[in-house]
């Protein structure tokens, strides 16, 4: 024999099994982990670009409700709504003539 007892073969045997199961355990959480990375990448880019649309129709919600309220203060002087009176509903006060002129 080459020396060595059947007794001390056994445990490296044993040894190189469960290393090789254990790296094989490795790789493959490994590969789930790289995955789930990827697919969550993949959906942070998506909430990010719905984000940035989501902040672009606020832009433009609150400038429409900054001018209604600039409209709703106009409204409540009187000499605007005077003015609104005249031009969009063509009315003259007492006295006055209106001239529409065509073409």
């Amino acid at each position: 024999m080459n020396g060595r007892h059947p007794q001390e073969i056994k445990p490296n045997i044993g040894f190189r099994r469960r290393f090789k199961l254990l790296i094989v355990i490795l790789i493959s959480f490994m590969s789930w982990a790289t995955m789930t990375i990827w697919n969550q990448a993949q959906v942070l880019d998506a909430k990010n670009e719905q984000r940035i649309l989501l902040e672009d129709q606020l832009k433009e919600t609150q400038k429409l409700n900054d001018e209604y309220n600039n409209e709703i203060t106009r409204l409540q002087d009187p000499e605007y709504i005077e003015q609104r009176v005249r031009k969009d509903l063509q009315m003259t006060q007492e006295g006055e003539t209106l001239l529409i002129l065509t073409k």
